[in-house]
């Protein structure tokens, strides 16, 4: 993706493997969700993510900590 959109950007929300522990059990059993076979964590995104590609460009945010410096939401 990083080469094909080398000006775009991946936004997504993560979760550490104990987050997703209790989202199994709390929110995701209620919702009846059960068509997913895999659940992913992670504990250091720029650790983590950053070898994936050299073109990548990470950064983390804490929860509801807002995701870009950008200037797309003005306060």
């Amino acid at each position: 993706m990083a080469e094909a959109f080398p000006s775009g950007r991946l936004v997504f929300d993560a979760a550490n493997q104990k987050a997703v522990r209790l989202m199994l059990k709390t929110w995701i059993r209620t919702a009846e969700i059960q068509d997913v076979g895999t659940y992913f964590a992670v504990s250091d995104a720029k650790k983590e993510l950053s070898g994936w590609s050299p073109r990548l460009r990470v950064s983390s945010r804490g929860y509801m900590l807002g995701y870009c410096d950008c200037g797309y939401h003005r306060k």
